[in-house]
């Protein structure tokens, strides 16, 4: 069985607000259908700004804005290169590990109930 990565806790000292960073299968999607790219993650780490905004919807869609998420990047982290250690990576491995389940053979088949002949 493959690791399943934990999501990623951020806590706002200054206003209290706890954040579980996370990825679901609908976030993806709508992820997708916005025009992320994330194998391009290496190519241009300034995507990071929309892993990290995506990351926030699973758990948080109607607590914060787009606007707001890039706030957070540039005014407490210091821009996307100045992220913590591994926090890049793991947006990354949660993003590809929900990723993968809309693309696995062996899970759809699986989990299939239905018979479908043509």
């Amino acid at each position: 069985m493959t690791e399943r990565y934990k999501p990623i806790k951020i806590t706002d000292k200054q206003s209290g607000k706890v954040y579980m960073l996370d990825f679901n299968r609908a976030t993806v999607k709508e992820s997708i259908n916005a025009g992320l790219k994330a194998d391009k993650l290496t190519d241009d780490p300034f995507l990071l700004y929309d892993l990290f905004y995506w990351s926030f919807m699973k758990n948080h869609k109607d607590e914060i804005t787009r606007d707001e998420t890039d706030k957070y990047i540039d005014d407490v982290f210091g821009g996307v290169l100045h992220f913590p250690e591994g926090m890049p990576e793991r947006l990354a491995q949660l993003y590809i590990q929900t990723f993968e389940t809309l693309t696995d053979k062996e899970r759809k088949e699986k989990n299939s109930r239905l018979t479908v002949e043509m």
